[in-house]
């Protein structure tokens, strides 16, 4: 008489597939962030690379108005000629530079008789309602 042996090839192939598988999720999830971590680096280096520029020019534009200007009035109307938007009061003159679609770089030059200087250096956000404080629950009334 013939003896059957019983082969348990079933549950081998079906753990082989579910380990083949798991392989295949785990390697697409590696991958999917991989190409979401470039993305957002690739976002961040532009949005230095746009504050740096904005930086630069505001720097050029603080030279210009310490080599060609001696009063404030002045300065201001030699930034609204290059199209800058400005602002002077007594002590102070501030002036605008676009980093991006929603952020802006405010510098803040006083001038005196024999002194200019930079006071103030500071990005602002454009949109108001990234802006705005909203309602948050802070614990027990």
């Amino acid at each position: 008489m013939k003896k059957h042996r019983i082969t348990l090839v079933g549950s081998s192939c079906l753990l082989l597939v579910f380990t083949i598988l798991i392989l295949d999720v785990l390697a697409m999830s590696a991958y999917l962030n991989a190409v979401s971590d470039q993305r957002m680096s690739q976002r961040y280096a532009a949005s230095i690379s746009a504050y740096y520029a904005a930086d630069a020019k505001a720097s050029e534009l603080y030279q210009q108005i310490v080599k060609e200007t001696q009063a404030l009035p002045a300065a201001c109307g030699l930034l609204q000629n290059q199209g800058i938007e400005c602002q002077a009061d007594d002590e102070s003159l501030t002036y605008y530079i676009d980093i991006d679609a929603s952020r802006l770089l405010k510098a803040q030059v006083k001038m005196e008789l024999t002194d200019k200087r930079i006071i103030g250096w500071q990005v602002i956000v454009k949109d108001e309602e990234l802006d705005q404080d909203y309602p948050l629950w802070q614990g027990e009334n």
